[in-house]
């Protein structure tokens, strides 16, 4: 994980009393770089939806044409991709990298799935002995799959870094934005829901902290890490991200990804 600190950002206080908001990530596949650095990020922008609804079309396809071996693995994708991540909830972002990192690798895996489906259900149709049912579904599923075929993935993903206006978001970490809260937190109180207790320190603790390592800690407690969500783990916006809010994209690195 890269080292998301930032000296000129102090986590001691709410991030409106700041000159600047922390950074937040999104995770997505590569296919959508160029778009994201030209038009920025939107409710909806990958459609989600659209894609399983794609994979449903190919799945009835399969079936009308007795091709079982597609109908396996289409359901297998359902099984495995067919969750619907609904775009009515707006744009989700995340404070923690490795869940960004995460959704890009989990959103790639989809769309290579898709690819894969679509190419070779193609290839299949043209076996059909019904050649008229044959060509009615290879016009239905190019349409289906119109642009899915094309695209040129990285099988890494990418991860957004994003420095915005915080006031567009819901549910943002109480820390970040509750003064009362994080006051409560720095005299070594409960900490918020969300919050690894074994690694909230006690009162008598902070004391001994210095003033860098206090805030790196209440980092640490909205971001998490690898193995612990942290309070930030989503957070989402209806509204629009322009590209100069888009600090950084970055080819999420195999390694990581693992």
């Amino acid at each position: 994980m890269p080292d998301t600190f930032d000296p000129s950002y102090s986590w001691l206080k709410t991030w409106k009393e700041n000159p600047t908001p922390p950074i937040l990530f999104y995770g997505t596949s590569s296919n959508h770089i160029r778009k994201i650095g030209e038009k920025g990020l939107a409710p909806g922008m990958e459609g989600e939806d659209n894609l399983m609804s794609t994979v449903h079309h190919v799945l009835s396809s399969a079936r009308k044409l007795g091709d079982q071996k597609i109908v396996e693995q289409a359901e297998l994708i359902l099984l495995e991709h067919g969750e619907r991540l609904s775009t009515s909830d707006g744009l989700k972002l995340t404070f923690n990298y490795h869940q960004a990192l995460y959704l890009a690798r989990k959103k790639t895996r989809r769309l290579e799935a898709l690819q894969w489906l679509c190419e070779t259900f193609r290839k299949r149709v043209g076996m059909c002995e019904d050649s008229d049912l044959a060509e009615l579904t290879i016009n239905r599923v190019s349409y289906s799959c119109n642009g899915i075929c094309d695209l040129h993935l990285s099988s890494r993903g990418v991860v957004v870094y994003v420095r915005t206006d915080l006031s567009k978001f819901q549910n943002l970490p109480p820390l970040l934005k509750d003064k009362k809260g994080l006051k409560k937190a720095l005299k070594g109180k409960q900490p918020q829901a969300g919050a690894d207790r074994n690694q909230w320190p006690k009162s008598s603790w902070w004391k001994k902290l210095s003033k860098s390592e206090v805030e790196r800690r209440l980092e640490k407690s909205i971001r998490g890490d690898e193995n612990h969500p942290g309070l930030g783990e989503e957070v989402f916006t209806f509204q629009y991200i322009p590209p100069p809010d888009i600090i950084r994209i970055e080819l999420a690195s195999e390694a990581s990804a693992d």
